[in-house]
C-alpha cells in the first residue's frame, strides 16, 4: 500500500514539473523574448516560419495585443495575459493572409473591439464596423501598422463584425474594394 502511494506521489511530481516547465516557457518580458515565444507558439505542431517581425504591440488592461508579420507579408496577431509575476502568457495567436485582424476581446470583464493591420499607403482614415446592429467608427492612426480598440457594450454577442470592415479615406469615401483588390495575395 505504501508503495502505491509512493509511486502516485512520484507520478504527480513528474506531471507537476512538466506542467510547470511548459507554463514558465510561454512567459516573456521583453520584445526579443516575445518574438521568440510567439514563433515557438505558432510553430506547434508544424513549423510555419523561422522568423516573425513584431510590428506593433499595445497594452489594454491586463493584456497585451501584438501584431506581427511572417513569411514575407502574412500577418498574425497574438493576445497575451499578464500573470501575477508581471510577465505575459500567450493566450492565443492567429495568422494568415488576411489584410486585417479584428475581433471582440474580453479584457478585465469589459469588451473591446480590436482592429489591427497595415495602413496601406496611409490611405485609411477610419473603419466602420457593425456589431449586433450597432455601427462603430474607429479612427486609424496615420502609421504604417496600427492597432486600435474601442469599448463595446458588455452584452455584445458577436465576436466578429457582421459585414467585415468598411475602410474610408479622409474624404469619407469608402476604399475597401480598392485596398483589398490592390493588396490581397
Amino acid at each position: 500500500m505504501k508503495r502505491r502511494y509512493l509511486i502516485l506521489i512520484i507520478i504527480l511530481i513528474i506531471i507537476g514539473s512538466t506542467i510547470s516547465f511548459n507554463y514558465i516557457k510561454i512567459y516573456s518580458t521583453d520584445e526579443t523574448n516575445l518574438e521568440n515565444h510567439i514563433k515557438w507558439f505558432i510553430n506547434r505542431p508544424t513549423i510555419i516560419t523561422d522568423k516573425i517581425d513584431i510590428k506593433k504591440a499595445i497594452d489594454i488592461g491586463n493584456k497585451k495585443y501584438v501584431l506581427y508579420t511572417y513569411n514575407d507579408d502574412y500577418r498574425g496577431d497574438a493576445e497575451l495575459v499578464k500573470g501575477l509575476n508581471g510577465k505575459y502568457k500567450i493566450e492565443f495567436t492567429n495568422g494568415g493572409s488576411n489584410l486585417f485582424q479584428y475581433r471582440v476581446l474580453v479584457i478585465n470583464k469589459l469588451k473591446y473591439l480590436v482592429v489591427a493591420g497595415k495602413n496601406y499607403d496611409l490611405r485609411i482614415d477610419y473603419v466602420k464596423v457593425t456589431l449586433d446592429g450597432h455601427e462603430y467608427k474607429i479612427v486609424v492612426p496615420q502609421q504604417e501598422y496600427f492597432i486600435v480598440y474601442y469599448p463595446v457594450p458588455n452584452d455584445t454577442q458577436s465576436i466578429f463584425p457582421e459585414n467585415g470592415l468598411e475602410l474610408f479615406n479622409k474624404n469619407n469615401i469608402e476604399i475597401s474594394n480598392d485596398i483589398y483588390f490592390n493588396y490581397s495575395h
